[in-house]
Formats: C-alpha cells, structure tokens, sequence
C-alpha cells in the first residue's frame, strides 16, 4: 500500500466524493476535476494508466526513498567523512588553505601569463660578473640588526638526510651493499631512541632493497617510524631523477614506480619532494609533481647568479607556476637553497668556514676528511656550549635574512652520510645540546630542533597566514599567500665562474638512444599487456601476461633506474654504465619476446594453445641488438625462392599509421603484399655502411607504404615466388666518389652525377644538395619558397671540459673537405643522398643519410630525415665534441626554442654576456628557430642533446663527445668509453598562415600540430616483427589479420601517455569482483595553428573538433566498461548526493572513471531538478495564497492582488538572502572542511526539506483547474495548430471518431459563458473568472500566449544588463585600485555580493516605506501597479549602465594620462563601481518582482508553472543574447582593422565603456517601446472589470 494512503484528505474542506478520488495527497499531487462525459474516449490501455497514475501518486516517495538510499550506499562505500578530507589535488589540509585572494586571471597584452618573476627577467637582468662576496664567496656579507625575531621567533627545523646515489662511482647494487644498506639499518636504529630525532629518506630503489632483505622486525619498525612523523619519505621515486635529458614519459614511470611500491608496502604517499642533486630543473618537473599531488619542492642546483639574485630580493621561496596556466592549478611553492651545495659547510649559514665546525662526522676518529678552512668540528659540552651554540645561531639568523618568513630550513648531511651508528649519534647527539641551549634562552627568540621537509612546509605555511609577506603590487598565488610567483626554467646550471654544466646534455649518447628505445618499447609492451588482460576473462589466458609481470616490472625499474641523474646524464664511472647498459639491454630482449608472443594472442593465433606462456614465439624483433652496447642491426629476411615470410607492424600511436617502412632482405626479387594477399607496390634499394673502402653490405632495404590501425597490428608477406604481383622496383643510383671505377651493387645501375649541385624531392619539396662536399643547401617548398639550410659539421676542440661540464676553446671548426663519396638512390617510395665526407682523418668520424619520402601525402612527405652515423671511438679524436649546424636565413634575432623533457616548449636567448657553453641548453626531442616573417625551421630528435643558436639564423646541435680529463666534479675520469651510434633527425621547414608575429615575445611557443606528430612518429616507431621461419608461397590463406583496438582513432592532440595495468595479477588471486587496475595516462597537446599544415589537416582533427568519449575509447575492453549508472530520478537531492559522493570519491583517488560519471551526472541532474523545481515550487506557494484569497469574497481586487505582491517580494528576499548565505558560510566551510562537507550539508538540508514539505501535506490547497488531466495547455495549443494546418490543407469525411469528439466539445461549451458582460455580484464574478480560466480554448491559449511575447520581449535588454556583474564589471575592477591598506586588495568579484545585499537591506524599506507612501499619491491599493513596477526597474537599469559608461570613460582618460604600462592597475578606486552594483539591485527589486507577479496573474490556472518558466526564461534567453551581441561587436571590431577590440585583455586598450552606451541606447529604444506596450496591454484583471 502506498505511503499516500495513510495521509487522508489533503482538501480543506471536500470529500472524497467531491474530489472523485478515494483521497490521497498524491492523487492531488496534479490538478484533478470531476469526470468527463461517458463519450470521452480513453486513448490508453489500463495497465499503462495504471503505472503512470502510480508513479505520480508516489512521486516525492519515490524520490525520497532513492535519495535515502544513494547517500546510504556513498557513506557504505566510503565511510563517514571526516573533516581533513580532501582531495590531494584539489585542496590541502585545513591547516593549510590559504585565504582567498583573487577570482580572476590576469595575462599581459602579449598573452603570456602575469607572474611577478620569469626566468628570462632575470637573465635580462643579471650581469653575470661573478662578483667576489668574502665568506660567502657567490653572495655578499650578510648582517642583520638584532631585532627582527622580536614580533615572530625564529623556528629551526635542522633535517638530517642522507643523499644516495643509485649509481655513480660505485654501481647500485655495490652502493647497497658497502653503504646503502647500513645507512637505512642506522637509520632505524638510532631515531627508535630518541622521538625528537628526524629524518628524511628519497630514493626508493635502495628502500625496496633493504626491505626485502630486512627482518620483519626491522620493518615493522621502520613503518612505525614514518607513521609516527620521525621519518618521511620525500619525492619517493625510484630515483631522483635528472631533468634536462629525462623525458616526461620516463619521469611518471619512475616517480609511478617508486610512490606504488611505497603506498603498497607501507601505505604512505609522499607529498613533499626533495631534488638537491640534479644539475638545473625542468617546469616540467614542477608541473608533473603537482599533477600527481605533491604540495612542495625543495631544489637546490641552480645558477650562482639566479640564487645571488633572488636572495637578495628574499624570492628564494616562491610559487613555481606554468607558462601557460591561467587559473593558478599548476602553482607548487618551492623552497630553492642559497649556497654553493647541499653539504653540511654550504647549508646552516653564509659562511662555510663556521657551518663545517657543526658536521661533527669531521671531527677526528671519522672517516671523512677535516675542514680545508683549518678550524674543525669539537664535542659540544656545557663548557663550550654557550659559545658553540651562538655561533650556530648567528649563521642560522644570517640565512633566515634571506628569506621572507621566520621559519628557516636547515639541512644536515651529505652524500652517503649516517653509515654507521657512531656517526648518527655524534651528530644527533651535539646538535641536541645546541638545541637544548638556544630553546631554553628566551632571550634568544628562537626555537631549533630536528624536523623533516613536512615539519618545515606546514610551520611555514602557518606563519604565512598569520602573517602576510606579499610585497605591494606582486602577483603571488592564490594557494599560499605571501610569495611571488615564478615561471621558466633553471638551465643552463652554473656552480661557479664560467663552469657551465652543459657538457653532460651530450655525454654517452649512446645511451640516451638505448633509453628512448626502452620507453617506447616499455610503452608498447604495457599497452600489450593491457588489451591481454582486458579482452581476457578466463584463466586460461591469463597464464601467459601474468607470467610475464615480474619481467614487466623489472623492465619499469631498470628503465626509472636509468633516470637518476647520474645514469641518462651519462656522468658515471665506466663500469656503471656498463651496468645501466646491461640492464637495459636485458629488459630491451624481455620486451620484446613478450611482444613477440602478444601480437599472435591479440591476432588470435596463440591463445588456444595450453602453454601459451612457455611456447616459443613464432616472431622475432626485426631490429636487435647482440650485446649492451652494439650498434643495432636489421635482422635480414632471407627470402628464398618459393617462400613467404610474415611481417607484423605494430602501431603504437592513437591514429592511423600511414607511412613507409623498411625491412631488410638479402634478395632483390621480391613483392609485398597485405593480409589479403593484395599487392603492395614497393622499391628496393642497396643497404649502405660507415666503411670509406666498402659502402655497401651486399644486402637490401625493401620499402613499401603501410597502414596500420590505431595501437594496432597489420600483416604483410615479402613473398619471392611466382605471384601476380609486380618485383619491387629498384631504386637508380647516381654517385660522384674517388673510387674509378665505382663498385656499383647488383642488380643496380649506376651513373654518375653531373654538375655541383644535385637534387632528391617529392611532391612537397626539393633539396637540394653541394655535391662536393656533399651537405644539404636548402629546402625548396612546392610553391618555389626556398628556406636557405646550409649543413655544417664541425669540431670543437675541449681539452677542459668532462662528464658534466662543456669548455670549448673557441668556435667549431668544420670538419668536411670536397671529396668524399656521395651516393644518390631514387624510388618510387623513397628517395635518399648518402655521404662519406673527407676529413682531416683518414677514417672519418661521421656519415650521413638525407631522405624524402612520397608515400602520397603521408605524414613522412613533410619531414626531411637526417641520419648520422657517429663513431668517435679512436684516440684521434681525444678532446674533440661533434656538432652539426644548420645555417638557415632566417632572422631569428639570437632567439630559439627547446623542449622541456619533451613535454613543452622553453623560449631560450644567446646572451653575449654569458660564454659560449652557457648559451648551450637541452634537447630531449625538438628544437626550432622562427624569424619575423613567421617563417620557422624544427629539428625533432629521437634522443636527448644539446643545442644552441650561436649566431642569427643558426641552429647547432651536439651529436657526441670524446673527452680525456676529469673536470673536477668528483667522478675521476673522462668520457673515453664511446660507441658507433646513430642520431636521426626529422627537419621541418613551416610557414606562418596567420599574422606574422614578432620574435622578441617573452613567452614560449607551442610546436604545429604537425610538427608534434613528426615528432610523435619520431619517438614512438612502428614495431617491426618478422616471422623465425618462411612458409610455403603455395598456402595462400592468411594466417593473420589485423587488430584494431580503437573504436576510431583520437584527434591528434590527444596523446596516450600510457596504458597499463600497474599491478598484474590473475584472477584466481584477485577479489571477487575485483578486476585488473588500468591506468590511462593522457596528455593533450598544446599547439600552435598558425602552423596548420593545410595538406594534413582534413586528415587530422582535434578535440575542439571531435570530443572524445573515454568511456568507449576500446572496442569491447573490459577495462574501460565503467558500472552501468543507476536509474536515478531527476531532482535536486539526488545531483546534491552525487556531488557528495563524487568529491568523497575525488579524495580517495582522483583517476577513478566512477567518480567522472558522478560528477558530470550530478551536474545535470542539479540542473535539471532547479529548472523543473524553480517554476513550479513558486507557482504552488502563490497557489496558497490564491486559494485564500478565491474564497476571501469580502476583501476587494486589489487588496487580494496587494496580497500577491507581497508575497512575491518577500520570496525573492528569501531567495536572495539564501542565495548570499550560499557564497559566504558555505564557501568558508568548503574551504575550511573539504568539498564533501560543502556538498553533504545542502544534501542534507534538501532531505530535511522535503520530510518538512511532507509533514505539509495535508494542508497544502492544491489548484483544481477544472479541466479533465488530458486536456494540458500544450496539448490544446499543438492540437489547435495542427488542426488549423489540416483544416487549410485538406477536407475529409467526418468518421464516428471525429463525432464523438465534436459531440463532446458541443457538450463542454455551454459550461461556460465566456463573453465580457459584467456580472451582476461579486460571487458571481469570482465564478465566472475561475471557470473561465479554466475552459480557454487551444486558440484562446495561443492569443494569450502571444500578447505576452512583446513584454517578454522588451524584457530581453534588461536580463543582457543583468549579465555585466559577473563579467564586464569585474573586468573592470580588475583594472583599478583595490588596495585597502598596504597589504589587502579586494578581490573585483566580490563587488557582485552588493547587488545581493543591496536587495536584502532595500526590500524591508521597499514594502514597509515606498508602497506605502506610493499608495497615499497614486490611491492604489498595490502602490505601484505591476507593470510601471517593471518600467522603473528598466529605467534605472538604464541609468546603472550610463553610470558605468562615465565610470569605464574616466579610467581610460586617467590611464592614458598616467601613460601606465598594459595591465597595470589604474589609479581611480574600485569604490567607483558601487554606485551601479548597488543601482542594479534596486532595479531587480522593481522589475524581478514585477515579472514574477506578472507572468504569474496573466496565465490561466492550469498554466502558472509555465508562466514563472516565462520569467526565468527571459534571463536564460538573455545570457544568450548578451553572448550573441559580445561576439557580433568583437568581429565587428576586428574586422576594423583595429589594434584592439573594445573586449581586449588589456584594459588600457579595451572600450567597455563604448559597449555600455551601445546598451544603455538598446535598452532606451526598449524601454520606449515598453511604455508604448503598455498603453495598450489589456491585463486579466483590467479585462475582469470590465
């Protein structure tokens, strides 16, 4: 039985017979009237009324119940939440939310983010005189006055650490075993005795180490001592990895690997991270690091002069923002150390000579060596603490001068350091008696003791609430007040005069390379593993990739291994390398036997097999490499007569691949075809070598033109036999050489080359080539523009330089003589110039490879390859660096860009005043010049260099180096272990299809978005597998197919990052229900489209152009099948809970798909349910009221209509102060307590509504229209206009249907008499109107829906008015004074709450003293009728918006009078602007009120929901229109030729104050035509006495 049944009655005053309902409040829930005619005819079958009538009669019931159980199942699921819980990302403890400071952005004009400090300011800035300091030699000589401790002590936080290189002089696992492990065993033991001890620990690769060796008893101790605060894991990676050749790619993997094993083992995450080693820092770094939730960095390797430079402006600490971000998401504050290093001499003061007396590891009977300044560290005792300890205090009070708060970090270690307990104790043991000194001196106003990275951030962030630090004018951020903000980055690192460590871009290259083919192979074999698991739900074939797992996971480690910053720097021992190498090499052979067998499961032709995970592969890696560190090499296809052998390609990129490939084959006779036994045209050509007396192998390169699906496989045959099917076509070979005669290759012909020049080209462009010498000259494009790019390769003589640092003396010299060999070959598909130049050497050092491509207008068409082959390996070459330059024509003005960890561009300047090696900075993978005419010139890399543009026009990059000498960074040994390697360059010559642009820009510039997917195809090459044996060519039905997982392909600017299982389990040990963890990393590009390649871009969309849905991104994955969503009712209670449960869920883990579907449905259903609730909740309590008033016959008209009025105005008081409750209290506890509390109280609070709306029930009046339930508003007005159209259109004969109909329709009209003459009493009157209303006609209804579209219309202006608080008015604000007092500036958005108090403060005096007075002057009863209300209401709005046309009008005259800099602030006060904030809100009062009793009173009853839905609708279709007409004017504007248009960013040039007077004169011509309306609009009221 429904819950209605038991309420009863619910008509004050009827019966159940009278209402013709058994009684109910839900039965009454719609307007119900007395039964029609028996004729009425009832169109639906009974089961269906019955269910509907049901769902109405239940309908709150219903919803209630859902709601109930929703919220039930979200605390079920998560618990109840606490106060501390928020997201990581999102917000910060309690403790540590900063107040709020700013609501909107600010750019400059340039539209480059406003930040108080970039890089390049101070690189403009510095002289970069290495001016001598004294003690602090890099610095000046700090003092301070005594008292600045007085207001705020001084709090020490000394952190012991301990810096463990996994790799360096010693290889990982000897480090472990000599020191690691003994440290971490010290570590445990000593902070177990004292809890005042602290320590910090970052590199994970040794934790996990020592943890599978340690007790359990160890363990557990060690996990006692992090959960307790004494010992935090800082960073947390596996290593602490280098930023300068790292790509981004690798940096996730290794900070992924290292967090997962830390939270898996212990359960903790890391939030702070602690990088002291790495020679100069990426943005990179800083933005992937607060991406993953970390709230904190400290750094320390930065340039002597940066850090002079900052600490003397106390910016030492700062909020490291990206270039691009405009709403401060990727801001981390970041704490940089001020001296020379991180050991214990260089970090408690300025003065080292004083700070080495307090390393007590240097006292004698230690291991380390004494202090070179001759003073050394003693026992501290009650003798000597007092001196002892104000020595100490007097370096920590000098540092702290540095910085802005009074709460000062103080390392204490260095690298290796506690190996042994009687170290530990010596330091912790001294430093505990100074401590106990300087705290129990009040005078001293200080407090020290041993802390760790948490202890510091969270006591300063503390203090910088308490007290602002902000410096007038500065930009800071809104996450922690009291810093500047920052943006660019830290290279190149200099550590002291002219050392610039630019050496270590380049050092062992060849392993750069080996790093990039592990990441993608890495890449591939995780997203392989991924569609294995995914696509299987059976243990039967899980055995194979889960078999695989601890090779996979071993892969991941060996790979964020190499990252350490001594590992892919290539700055370490010998036989560390060889052990980096190894490693890799192993994992490069486990991959890829993996991937061997993955391909024949995913194409369907292993997972039959029972020991599928055992078989051997049928496939084979085309490309191998026999040992560590050899050159790779094809594996050739012997293609014998009569066989077929199988080629499988694997597309690891997220569009279709089409490009041509290469294999190599020992025979020429042979054709390509597809899986279909199709024939694919191809071109053969003679394989070349670096060998001046041998170029070629005797074998060949087959090339054809593939396409391959999406992250998905394709097959094809090379076939010799007898098929129908053209030979591959061989390539014609010119040459010019010292050989007479020239060994021309079989079957080949040969002819040589005539004249100095000779050219290679496709259909998109030419290059053209000096014969002599055999270098590219220039680049000619299809429309005859030619780029100038002279090839150069030259030498740099380096006798000083090493491992890390790069100190040539002098410029390159070039290397190459005329002479030589150069070999043209020429295709259908490829066509290429290969040189041996002549050098000073007889065997010369390098070899290069040009080549074009014309696979029909493929990507590889645009792209010019370069190949070198390098091999610097003899003793001739000792001291010598390898540089290629290309020498373009393009006025570049000393001006380049770089990567970044080939994640974003960097904007980097030769400076003159800086040496030759400082002007060299990283290349991961792209590097690109751009001249004044747009015109722009990219190198994309597959490996990490260095790079430079020395002289205008030019780009040079260093391809390798051989070096003798140590340079005295402490590895001890040169560079001397070089190998043959390849470099492969892709070049890219684009031109500017926009408006040319300036060079000089300070910001960085985005690549094309073609030149990301060069570089994309560069960095991640198809895998090639080639079948162990051949098959018979007789067997002509295809063994394999193709896969093509994506349901489409991606718009190139989405890129997957990464697809893997992070964990690999089976299924037989997983949770019942649980299924594999998958992470999607994604990663939308951000590129430049004043480069758009009008060739690729029909072939290439984006996500502007295409949205992508995630959620069927696979066909048919498991992983990617979220839980189907239950059926939810659309109301404001169930959006509320589902925000809730999302931000509930957003703290637990922010990647979860569910969480996403929550929030997006929440969204909805909020909107939804406030669009449904807003009209009919006010129609049903003016409902009430009418009810009253209807059978109130002694009261006249226009008191009962008074009555309303006041009704309407008090609820929109109600809804406003409401609406001001909303932003103040509940946006304090959202930032104080968490999004899930912001979002569980207004959930609750409906929940407690709705039982209070219940409990209401029963003396609720609900309208009765009088109309049978069929017959709606809507329905009448579509059956009136189709019946009209019909009628005009087409006669037919009237059927038994159409007679009932019109019998009943006779029937009903004598019910009512609805003509205009006056009734004769009052009673009878109050019946004719209500019968009346309650019989329009379809036609009636259509009239009288017409009449009102003139004022709805004329309403329009006033809601675009409406829409200026929250934009043009707070842009304007943005661009005044807002300063109360020296440290305050009021946030312009919050002008906008004056509207809302302006209304609450005003409504009171509105009805209790203007109605009033309004009623003795008109003698009305309302005191101002509703229509004149509205009129008032337009006309002020009128004048609010010429006031702030005057107002916009005088701070233009004032800026351009001051001559103040764009986006500058503009002297007149923000306080200007109230006058019209606070006139709008006197004018909603009028005319928001007006509308509400107006489109209320002139609907009948049945319509009075949709007539407050005509009211809300005028501002939904005003935002429309104000959007509209913002950019109707900006295209206008533009089109002008303008500089600017009137909604310019920079508001010295915007003209706001031109777009209000186009306003205010709209909404005169409005307002006029309002006035006129309304001397001849006929109300229902006037018509009813009539």
């Amino acid at each position: 039985m429904p819950f209605s049944s038991y309420i009863g009655n619910t008509r004050r005053g009827t019966s159940a017979a009278a209402s013709g309902t058994g009684g109910g409040w839900g039965q009454s829930l719609l307007p119900t009237a007395l039964s029609k005619s028996k004729l009425a005819i009832n169109r639906k079958p009974r089961k269906r009324t019955l269910l509907v009538n049901f769902l109405f009669a239940n309908f709150f019931v219903i919803a209630l119940a859902v709601s109930l159980l929703f919220l039930l199942l979200t605390l079920f699921h998560f618990g109840v939440p606490g106060p501390m819980i928020s997201s990581r990302f999102l917000a910060s403890r309690s403790s540590r939310i900063a107040k709020p400071r700013k609501t909107a952005t600010r750019r400059h004009a340039n539209g480059s983010l406003a930040v108080d400090i970039t890089t390049k300011d101070l690189y403009d800035r510095i002289e970069f005189k290495d001016v001598d300091g004294g003690p602090w030699k890099q610095g000046w000589q700090v003092t301070y006055k005594g008292d600045e401790w007085e207001k705020e002590r001084l709090k020490i936080f000394v952190v012991p650490h301990s810096h463990n290189d996994p790799g360096w002089k010693l290889t990982v696992e000897e480090y472990y075993q000599r020191q690691s492990r003994h440290i971490l065993d010290t570590i445990v033991e000593t902070l177990s005795k004292d809890s005042r001890r602290k320590f910090i620990w970052e590199e994970m690769s040794y934790l996990e180490r020592w943890w599978r060796d340690a007790s359990p008893n160890k363990q557990e101790a060690l996990s006692n001592l992090i959960k307790n605060g004494q010992l935090e894991i800082v960073g947390g990676g596996w290593v602490m990895n280098d930023e300068a050749n790292s790509h981004y790619f690798a940096i996730i993997e290794q900070i992924a690997e290292g967090n997962m094993w830390l939270n898996d083992t212990i359960g903790v995450i890391p939030k702070n991270s602690w990088a002291i080693d790495p020679f100069g820092y990426s943005s990179t770094m800083a933005y992937l690091l607060r991406r993953m939730g970390f709230e904190n960095m400290l750094i320390q390797r930065t340039h002597y002069e940066l850090k002079k430079e900052l600490a003397l402006h106390k910016n030492l600490e700062y909020i490291w923002r990206q270039s691009w971000d405009a709403m401060e998401t990727t801001d981390i504050f970041v704490h940089m150390m001020p001296f020379y290093s991180y050991d214990i001499p260089h970090t408690c003061g300025p003065e080292p000579a004083v700070c080495c007396q307090f390393d007590f590891a240097r006292m004698r009977g230690f291991k380390y060596e004494l202090c070179p300044w001759g003073k050394h560290p003693v026992e501290t005792t009650q003798e000597n603490v007092q001196e002892r300890a104000s020595k100490l205090l007097d370096q920590y009070r000098k540092k702290s001068t540095l910085y802005r708060t009074n709460t000062l970090l103080i390392p204490l270690g260095d690298d290796f350091r506690f190996i042994s307990i009687d170290e530990a104790e010596a330091q912790f043991r001294n430093y505990q008696v100074l401590f106990d000194h300087i705290n129990s001196n009040p005078s001293l106003n200080a407090e020290a003791k041993f802390g760790t990275l948490e202890d510091y951030f969270t006591t300063l962030r503390e203090e910088a609430d308490r007290v602002n630090y902000s410096l007038p004018g500065e930009v800071g951020s809104g996450q922690v007040v009291g810093f500047p903000s920052l943006s660019g980055d830290f290279f190149t690192y200099a550590d002291r005069q002219q050392d610039y460590w630019s050496g270590y871009y380049v050092s062992r290259p060849f392993f750069k390379a080996v790093d990039r083919v592990l990441e993608h192979t890495l890449r591939g074999a995780e997203i392989m593993m991924s569609f294995l698991l995914g696509y299987c739900h059976r243990v039967q074939c899980e055995k194979f990739p889960t078999s695989f797992a601890f090779k996979l996971t071993a892969a991941r480690r060996n790979l964020a291994l190499f990252q350490h910053h001594d590992g892919v720097t290539g700055t370490a021992k010998d036989h560390v390398v060889q052990d980096y190498g190894t490693r890799m090499h192993t994992s490069l052979q486990d991959l890829q036997i993996f991937m061997s067998k993955a391909i024949e499961v995913l194409l369907g032709t292993r997972h039959e097999k029972e020991k599928s995970d055992q078989a051997p592969s049928f496939f084979e890696a085309e490309q191998v490499r026999s040992k560590y560190d050899a050159h790779p090499v094809h594996k050739p296809i012997a293609a014998r007569e009569g066989n077929s052998h199988t080629v499988i390609l694997f597309n690891p990129s997220e569009q279709v691949r089409e490009e041509v490939v290469t294999v190599v084959v020992n025979r020429a006779e042979i054709s390509v075809l597809d899986s279909n036994w199709t024939c694919v045209p191809s071109q053969i050509s003679p394989e070349l070598q670096h060998d001046r007396t041998k170029l070629f192998t005797g074998r060949h390169r087959l090339h054809w033109k593939a396409t391959i699906p999406a992250l998905g496989l394709r097959t094809y045959y090379i076939v010799n036999g007898n098929v129908e099917c053209e030979k591959a076509t061989q390539s014609k070979l010119k040459y010019a050489s010292e050989f007479d005669p020239f060994p021309c290759p079989s079957p080949y012909t040969c002819s040589k080359l005539d004249g100095d020049v000779t050219e290679i080209r496709n259909e998109h462009q030419t290059l053209v080539f000096d014969v002599k010498n055999g270098l590219l000259q220039k680049i000619v494009d299809r429309n005859g523009v030619e780029t100038v790019v002279r090839e150069e390769i030259g030498m740099y003589t380096s006798p000083d330089s090493g491992a890390y640092l790069f100190k040539p003396k002098g410029q390159a010299q070039p290397i190459v003589k005329s002479g030589g060999h150069i070999l043209t070959s020429e295709g259908l598909l490829v066509q290429e110039v290969f040189s041996y130049p002549k050098t000073r050497w007889e065997k010369s050092p390098i070899s290069h490879s040009t080549r074009v491509y014309t696979g029909g207008d493929t990507l590889q068409d645009l792209v010019v390859e370069m190949e070198y082959h390098v091999e610097l390996v003899d003793e001739a070459f000792d001291d010598q660096e390898l540089i290629v330059r290309y020498k373009t024509d393009i006025d570049n003005k000393n001006v380049f860009y770089s990567d970044l960890n080939g994640f974003q561009m960097s904007r980097r300047e030769t400076y003159d005043k800086i040496p030759l090696q400082g002007n060299y900075y990283p290349m991961p993978s792209l590097a690109f010049i751009q001249g004044s005419n747009g015109q722009r010139f990219s190198v994309h890399s597959r490996q990490s260099l260095g790079v430079a543009s020395l002289k205008d026009g030019w780009l040079e990059i260093m391809l390798d180096r051989r070096l003798v000498r140590d340079d005295g960074r402490g590895l001890g040994q040169g560079v001397m272990d070089n190998r043959a390697m390849t470099v492969v360059f892709h070049l890219i010559a684009e031109s500017n299809i926009s408006i040319s642009e300036t060079v000089s820009n300070s910001f960085p510039r985005n690549p094309s978005l073609l030149s990301h997917l060069v570089g994309a195809h560069l960095n991640y090459p198809i895998n090639t597998f080639i079948a162990k044996k051949p098959q018979d060519i007789s067997v002509r039905v295809p063994q394999y197919g193709s896969f093509a997982p994506l349901a489409k392909p991606l718009p190139c600017d989405i890129h997957i990052v990464n697809f893997k299982v992070p964990r690999v389990s089976k299924y037989s040990q997983q949770v019942e229900g649980d299924k594999p963890r998958f992470a999607l990393i994604l990663n939308r590009r951000g590129w430049d489209s004043s480069y758009c390649h009008k060739g690729r871009r029909a072939n290439c969309t984006s996500v502007a152009d295409e949205p992508v849905s995630f959620s069927d991104m696979f066909k048919d994955l498991g992983a990617t099948k979220g839980k189907a969503l239950r059926d939810l009712h659309i109301n404001v209670t169930h959006g509320l809970v589902g925000l809730t449960y999302t931000a509930f869920d957003g703290s637990r883990s922010t990647t979860k798909t569910i969480s996403l579907y929550f929030l997006y449905t929440s969204l909805s259903l909020i909107a939804l349910g406030l669009g449904v609730l807003n009209p009919s909740l006010q129609a049903f309590g003016a409902d009430q009221l009418d009810h009253d008033l209807d059978h109130d016959h002694e009261t006249s008209l226009e008191v009962k209509s008074n009555r309303k009025s006041h009704f309407f105005q008090w609820w929109y008081f109600g809804v406003c102060a409401g609406s001001l409750l909303g932003v103040t209290v509940m946006a304090y506890i959202q930032d104080t307590f968490g999004w899930v509390f912001g979002f569980a109280i207004p959930t609750a609070s409906m929940l407690l509504l709705i039982l209070l709306f219940l409990c209401g029930c029963v003396v609720y009046v609900y309208a009765d229209s009088g109309l049978d339930p069929k017959a709606k508003p809507f329905q009448r007005i579509l059956e009136y206009i189709k019946g009209a159209v019909w009628r005009r259109s087409k006669i037919t004969l009237v059927n038994n249907h159409d007679l009932n109909a019109m019998e009943l329709e006779l029937q009903e009209k004598p019910l009512c008499n609805c003509s205009n003459t006056a009734s004769t009493t009052t009673s009878k009157t109050l019946a004719n109107e209500k019968n009346c209303n309650h019989s329009f006609s379809g036609l009636e209804t259509v009239k009288l829906l017409l009449r009102l579209l003139p004022v709805w219309t004329m309403l329009l202006t006033f809601a675009v008015i409406f829409q200026q608080p929250a934009t043009f008015f707070t842009k304007q604000g943005m661009a005044m004074k807002r300063n109360i007092g020296p440290n305050f500036k009021i946030p312009p958005a919050t002008l906008q709450s004056t509207i809302t108090l302006s209304i609450i403060l005003l409504m009171p005096l509105y009805d209790k003293v203007l109605i009033p007075i309004a009623k003795k002057i008109t003698k009305n009863e309302k005191g101002i009728p509703v229509m004149e209300r509205m009129g008032i209401g337009m006309f002020l709005s009128i004048i609010a918006i010429v006031i702030a046309a005057l107002v916009e009008r005088k701070r233009l005259m004032i800026s351009k009078k001051m001559k103040t800099s764009p986006n500058s602030s503009d002297p007149l006060s923000i306080f200007w602007l109230l006058p019209q904030y606070i006139l709008l809100g006197v004018s909603d009062i009028f005319t928001v009120v007006g509308m509400q009793e107006f489109f209320y009173s002139e609907v009948p009853v049945s319509m009075r929901t949709m007539g407050f839905a005509l009211y809300t609708s005028v501002f939904g279709v005003g935002s429309f229109v104000s959007a509209a007409l913002i950019s109707v004017i900006e295209s206008c504007t533009k089109s002008r030729g303008e500089r600017q248009n009137w909604f310019a960013d920079d508001m010295s040039e915007a003209r706001l104050d031109n777009y209000y007077w186009l306003l205010a004169f709209t909404s005169a011509i409005s307002f006029l035509m309002y006035i006129v309306i309304c001397k001849h609009f006929k109300s229902s009221s006037s018509r009813d006495g009539q």
